[in-house]
């Protein structure tokens, strides 16, 4: 999706991000774990719900995002509608 948007974007266009990174707590690390198989990448897991989440690393944004300036990289902690914490960030962007 990132590629595509900066295929379509303009030079000097703003790229917004908002997303969750990976968390290091018991919980977290069991579900990236058994599910890393099934999607062959580590931080995918899937909700009882049958909702397929994906939690980041920082260096995955960071390739993600070569094309562009990063103007803002700030993590947060999100409640989620579950109502656990978990570790996020938005990042802001200037096409190249």
């Amino acid at each position: 999706m990132i590629s595509e948007i900066e295929r379509v974007l303009n030079k000097g266009g703003i790229l917004y991000i908002n997303d969750y990174l990976i968390n290091h707590d018991k919980r977290n690390l069991e579900r990236y774990k058994k599910y890393q198989d099934k999607y062959g990448t580590y931080g995918i897991f899937e909700l009882p719900e049958g909702a397929v989440f994906r939690h980041h690393t920082k260096e995955h944004i960071q390739i993600l995002t070569e094309g562009f300036e990063q103007l803002l990289f700030k993590e947060i902690v999100y409640d989620t509608m579950n109502g656990h914490k978990s570790n996020g960030f938005y990042y802001i962007g200037k096409k190249k």
